[in-house]
Order: structure tokens, then C-alpha cells, then sequence
């Protein structure tokens, strides 16, 4: 489990060589939010970034340093980072209220993200353990109006694994493993 969690953004800006950062720390000392604003020629070597930023925060008295047991760098402050890159996954079959024209253009989003680099080695994340994760681009809330629930299920403390279910007609148990 990890001990601080981070979350990154990467932002790209107009000027070649730009590279800033801002640290939010949500009123906690163990959530980080980084901003980075990074120039459209610079290198977004996310992993070495980070590491600077947490020695900076460490050096401030900021964030306490979490020495690791085990390391091959000397006086590390910080033990390894794992990422966990979000991939979004548009299901523009399902979503049937996209115009035309906003579907081709998420179409060609989709196609570009596939004949590119990955994010992985875009950020420079090669050589560091990474996890994709995927989540949906649109998360419909529409409800069925003929959705109608027939019976509730209830809990039985005494009998552990055994459910009582009510429904309009009759009662009867229902043994769960």
C-alpha cells in the first residue's frame, strides 16, 4: 500500500522550452496533486520529474521521507513509484446521441492514439512498473423506465450465507456459498 499517492497531469504549452510545476497537496500529506506544464519541445520525462519534485517537497519538510529497505541509490528518500495510466475507451456504438460529425472526430482521435507512440513511452515510463487501466469516455445515465424490481433480499445475521427473499407472491430462503 502506498504511503503517498500522486496524481499527474501533464500539460503542454505554447512556449518550446517551458517547464513548470505546481504542487497541490489537497489538505492532506498523503494525496499530491502535480501540474506540469512543460513546453512542446521539451521532454516529458515524467518518472525523473517526480523524483526531483518529491526530493524538493522532502528537503522542504514538506513530505516525510519514506526510505526504502532496500535500494541500489544511496540516501534515497523515496521508494519506487508505480503508474498507473488511465486509457480512455469511447463506445461510440452505445452512444447513440453523438452528432455526426462529433463521432468522426472521435473516430480520428481514436485512430491517431492507435498509429502513435503509447503514453508509456511518450512519458518516458519504459523502465518503470506501469499499469493501464481502462475506463469509458462516456458513461451514460440513461435509466429504463420498465425497470421494476420484483423482490428485496435481506440479510439473515443468525444464519451467515442464508438470504431471505420477499417477492409480491411468496417467501422463501435461498442458500448463498
Amino acid at each position: 500500500m502506498a504511503k503517498v499517492y500522486w496524481f499527474v497531469t501533464v500539460n503542454e504549452t505554447n512556449a518550446p522550452y517551458e517547464s513548470n510545476y505546481t504542487v497541490d497537496l489537497l489538505e492532506t500529506h498523503n494525496v499530491v496533486n502535480v501540474q506540469f506544464y512543460l513546453g512542446f519541445r521539451k521532454s516529458q520525462s515524467v518518472s525523473v520529474y517526480l523524483h526531483q519534485i518529491v526530493n524538493h517537497l522532502v528537503e522542504q519538510g514538506i513530505l516525510e521521507p519514506q526510505i526504502p529497505t532496500y535500494s541500489t541509490e544511496r540516501q534515497r528518500k523515496v521508494g519506487d513509484f508505480k503508474f498507473v495510466i488511465i486509457k480512455e475507451q469511447p463506445d461510440l456504438i452505445v452512444n447513440d446521441k453523438l452528432s455526426s460529425l462529433d463521432r468522426r472526430l472521435i473516430g480520428g482521435r481514436i485512430y491517431l492514439q492507435k498509429i502513435t507512440a503509447s503514453p508509456i513511452s511518450w512519458y518516458g515510463l519504459e523502465f518503470s512498473n506501469v499499469v493501464e487501466e481502462s475506463s469509458p469516455l462516456f458513461i451514460t445515465q440513461d435509466q429504463d423506465q420498465y425497470l421494476i424490481q420484483k423482490a428485496n433480499y435481506k440479510f439473515n445475521p443468525n444464519k451467515p450465507g442464508i438470504f431471505q427473499w420477499q417477492s409480491v407472491d411468496d417467501v422463501f430462503l435461498m442458500v448463498v456459498d
